[in-house]
């Protein structure tokens, strides 16, 4: 999940922004393109817990270490992604713990992590049917994570595009986005 959230375009533009800020003038573009890559994909080295250059990376995961996990199943498959295909929810950042992450992996198959006062509504480590209302929950949390776009392998139903189009007139009136990542 870590990866998939440190490959985004918009995360690696950030750390770019971040090395000519802070290196002021001293690198090329170029130079801060490899500088936010060698810092955001953790397999162009060894990743040594504790080093500066892992430090992105713990910020990430440290906060994942202590929640639950739960997979659900949908024998439909009706789950839909987006451009952004992990949904992290924390009602503050940084955190100790974050309260729930979804992750996408096929149309059939969603992870969710469960965290804060989340770990208690749900049991530990399960396998589940997705039913309606976590497809909804689905849905929502990953059309509102999205940049741009979101990605099915099915005709949305009237249902989901419902939820889609509450969530986009939600986001267009808050311009906030809950998710932190």
């Amino acid at each position: 999940m870590t990866v998939q959230l440190l490959r985004l375009s918009q995360i690696l533009k950030e750390g770019e922004e971040l090395s000519l800020e802070t290196w002021n003038g001293q690198i090329s573009e170029r130079q801060a393109k490899n500088i936010a890559r060698l810092c955001c994909l953790p397999f162009f080295k060894e990743w040594k817990e504790g080093a500066d250059d892992s430090k992105v990376i713990e910020a990430i995961v440290t906060p994942m270490l202590n929640m639950s996990f739960a997979i659900g199943v949908d024998g439909t498959g009706s789950i839909i992604t987006s451009d952004k295909p992990v949904y992290v929810y924390s009602p503050s950042y940084p955190c100790d713990e974050y309260e729930r992450i979804i992750f996408p992996i096929t149309s059939k198959i969603c992870l969710f992590l469960f965290g804060g006062e989340n770990k208690k509504n749900y049991p530990k480590n399960i396998l589940f049917p997705i039913d309606k209302e976590k497809l909804e929950e689905i849905t929502k949390s990953v059309t509102e994570a999205a940049y741009e776009k979101i990605y099915a392998n099915h005709k949305l139903s009237k249902m989901e595009l419902q939820y889609i189009h509450e969530v986009m007139k939600d986001k267009s009136k808050e311009k906030t986005d809950r998710a932190i990542f």
